[in-house]
């Protein structure tokens, strides 16, 4: 018996994609929940060694940044994909 290992490549790049997308959801629910903390009154400094609201400003940033360059990286992916398969249609776009 043949056992057939031909790769599907737009069903593999379809899942990654889309593994991709799904971490930046959690990526942008982090950065609104870290910029919430950041911005909340109750994260307001009550004595000059309360940090608690400057470290959920900066990890809110972080997040941001981090969001940024990965959302870049997978438009960039996108793009290079449909240079080299044109004829291959994705279930991504990669400007959304």
């Amino acid at each position: 018996m043949m056992v057939n290992h031909a790769m599907n490549k737009p069903l593999v790049l379809n899942a990654v994609i889309s593994r991709l997308q799904g971490n930046l959801e959690l990526l942008k629910a982090a950065n609104m929940q870290a910029k919430e903390n950041a911005t909340d009154s109750e994260s307001r400094a009550e004595t000059k060694w309360d940090t608690g609201g400057l470290e959920a400003s900066y990890l809110a940033r972080g997040y941001a940044r981090r969001f940024e360059d990965w959302s870049s990286n997978l438009k960039s992916s996108g793009n290079l994909i449909r240079r080299r398969h044109p004829q291959k249609v994705l279930d991504w776009d990669p400007w959304c």
